[in-house]
């Protein structure tokens, strides 16, 4: 979409634009690990936990005691944060 509109002169390329394009969450803990090669399976084996308690952790819908625990166990197993 981006590259298409740019190429054509249809919509110029603002950084507005930009920040429309961009994931809100790219800096959040589920794109950090991802970039690191992590994924949901991979956490699921690491945090021995099932992967729907895994997407709620990275999505921040776990409550505070279990973040904090998962995020303690991926510390212990030197996962970077």
């Amino acid at each position: 979409m981006i590259e298409e509109a740019f190429r054509v002169g249809q919509k110029p390329v603002d950084a507005d634009t930009i920040q429309d394009i961009l994931a809100p969450d790219l800096d959040g803990l589920e794109a950090r690990l991802t970039r690191n090669g992590y994924n949901v399976r991979l956490l699921t084996d690491i945090l021995t936990a099932k992967p729907k308690e895994i997407r709620s952790f990275l999505s921040g819908q776990l409550p505070p005691e279990r973040t904090q625990e998962l995020h303690d166990q991926l510390l212990a197993a030197g996962v970077l944060l």
